[in-house]
């Protein structure tokens, strides 16, 4: 196999990898709302604040999820055509600035700072897994 296609393999096992980190935040999510099973009895306002908080990590790990979701289409196709990769390459940019998802670039994109910023989302998503799961155990060391 050619360096861009275990780049492109390398990128849907990233987007695979940020499938299991939202489903990781869902179940975090599922614990926020559960106060019964976090609190105890009755949760003291910091309680409350730092659960809402952990709940509300949701919304941009979905964002996130989205994104690769979305990258994670666009790469499964850069796979099955991976002989004239250049090519696509350059068709899914004038796509994208098309839709005014990105700008027209002045040149065209390599695949591997395409895998890289992927990789980026990937970091970020599982950032916010991490502090959504500080927060709910911040929640029961304040209780």
């Amino acid at each position: 196999m050619t360096p861009q296609a275990w780049q492109i393999h390398l990128a849907l096992g990233l987007c695979r990898g940020g499938r299991l980190l939202v489903l990781a935040s869902l179940v975090l999510t599922a614990l926020a709302f559960s106060g019964t099973w976090l609190y105890g009895s009755a949760p003291s306002v910091i309680q409350q604040l730092l659960g809402s908080l952990a709940a509300l990590m949701l919304l941009p790990v979905l964002y996130l999820g989205l994104r690769l979701e979305i990258d994670r289409g666009l790469f499964q196709r850069l796979a099955q055509a991976q002989d004239s990769l250049p090519q696509n390459l350059d068709t899914l940019d004038t796509a994208l600035a098309e839709l005014g998802w990105k700008p027209t670039p002045a040149r065209p994109r390599p695949l591997a700072d395409r895998v890289a910023g992927l990789a980026r989302l990937t970091k970020g998503l599982g950032a916010l897994i991490v502090a959504q799961l500080l927060m709910l155990i911040l929640v029961n060391l304040a209780g």
